[in-house]
């Protein structure tokens, strides 16, 4: 017989329009968000690190400098 898992609740605050747009993709998938989240939380520990990889956003003085860069090779 299964070993039964006890649950815990996991509270997180989000954007409610981040949330409301997830929610309705994850529902085309076939998926509610506590199982969603459980796979997320799964694939962290199968591949001990998080399953994408973040990134660091520009600045607004960057993107300025590459749009300049770009627009003008001769730079």
């Amino acid at each position: 017989m299964g070993k039964i898992m006890a649950k815990a609740n996991v509270n997180v605050r989000i954007d409610s329009h981040i949330k409301e747009l997830a929610t309705k993709l994850l529902h085309r998938m076939g998926l509610d968000q506590t199982t969603a989240i459980e796979m997320f939380y799964r694939q962290i520990i199968a591949e001990r690190r998080l399953p994408f990889q973040p990134v660091v956003a520009s600045t607004l003085d960057e993107q300025i400098a590459a749009a300049a860069i770009k627009n003008n090779p001769k730079c």
